[in-house]
C-alpha cells in the first residue's frame, strides 16, 4: 500500500522581527528553522532516526535512538503536519506543534497525537531541546507532563539547561568571568588529585616496605645469585 505524502501547514508568527526583515537577514535563521523543523518531522515520518538524529543535542543522540529504534517495528507513522511555529529571533527560540497521525503494526486503527517541539539556534544551526505530547493518544517516543505541567524529559536537555551549558544569552564578560571559574575549578580538581599522600608508619614498627628490622644475631646470610650466570 502506497502511503500518501506528507502535509506541511504553517502558521507562522515572527515575535522579535517582521517577515521580510527575517527573511532576508544574513544569518538565514529563518529559512534554517523551516529545513530543521521539515527535516526532522519528516525523519520521523519515515523512520529514518539516524537522521533525525541530528538534530538533537550531540549527548542526547544515543539515548533518541535507543528510545525510538525500539518502537521501529511497531509504530507506522502515516503523516506529519506542521501546524503552528513562532520564532523569536532577538534569543534564537522557536516552537511548534506537530499532528502526527500514526496507527500500530499490530492494530490498524489511526490515531493522532499532537507534540510541541521546542528548537534553539546555536553555531549556526537550530537543535530540539524539548519535546512533549500536548494533546491526543498517547506514544511511547513523546515525553509526558506531569500533574502539575511539569516536564524532566528522558534525554532531553531542555531550553534553559542547553543554553546554560553552552553560554547561550551572556555577554562576553559574563562568558569571560565563567571561562575563568571553570579553568579555575579545573586546577583546583587537578590539584586534589595529583597532591601527595601522607605516609603512615608501617605496624609494628616496619621499616620501608612493612618489613620489620631484625636484629643483628638474628640475621642470615642468603646466598647472591649472579643474574647473568642464571644460578
Amino acid at each position: 500500500m502506497k502511503l500518501p505524502a506528507p502535509r506541511l501547514f504553517l502558521s507562522v508568527v515572527l515575535m522579535a522581527a517582521p517577515m521580510g526583515a527575517c527573511a532576508t537577514s544574513g544569518d538565514g535563521m529563518q529559512e534554517k528553522l523551516y529545513d530543521a523543523t521539515r527535516g526532522y518531522n519528516k525523519a520521523l515520518r519515515w523512520s529514518d532516526y539516524d537522521r533525525a538524529a541530528a538534530y538533537v543535542p550531540a549527548e542526547s543522540e544515543d539515548r533518541f535512538l535507543d528510545e525510538h529504534q525500539s518502537v521501529e517495528d511497531e509504530l507506522v507513522v502515516l503523516d506529519y503536519q506542521l501546524t503552528r511555529l513562532k520564532f523569536e529571533k532577538q534569543d534564537g527560540i522557536a516552537s511548534c506543534r506537530v499532528k502526527i497521525t500514526w496507527h500500530t503494526d499490530r492494530n490498524l486503527i489511526v490515531r493522532e497525537t499532537f507534540v510541541d517541539q521546542l528548537w534553539q539556534f546555536y553555531e549556526g544551526s537550530w537543535y530540539l531541546v524539548d519535546e512533549w505530547r500536548a494533546q491526543g493518544e498517547p506514544l511511547a517516543i513523546f515525553a509526558e507532563k506531569g500533574e502539575q505541567m511539569e516536564l524532566d524529559h528522558p534525554y532531553l536537555p531542555g531550553l534553559d539547561r542547553f543554553r546554560d551549558l553552552r553560554d547561550i544569552g551572556l555577554s562576553d564578560d559574563e562568558k569571560r568571568a565563567r571561562d575563568k571559574a571553570r579553568r579555575k575549578a579545573s586546577r583546583e580538581a587537578s590539584n586534589s588529585h595529583s597532591a601527595p599522600r601522607g605516609k603512615s608508619a608501617a605496624p609494628g614498627g616496619a621499616g620501608a616496605g612493612g618489613v620489620e628490622a631484625l636484629p643483628d644475631d638474628e640475621k642470615t646470610s642468603l646466598p647472591v645469585t649472579h643474574p647473568s650466570s642464571g644460578l
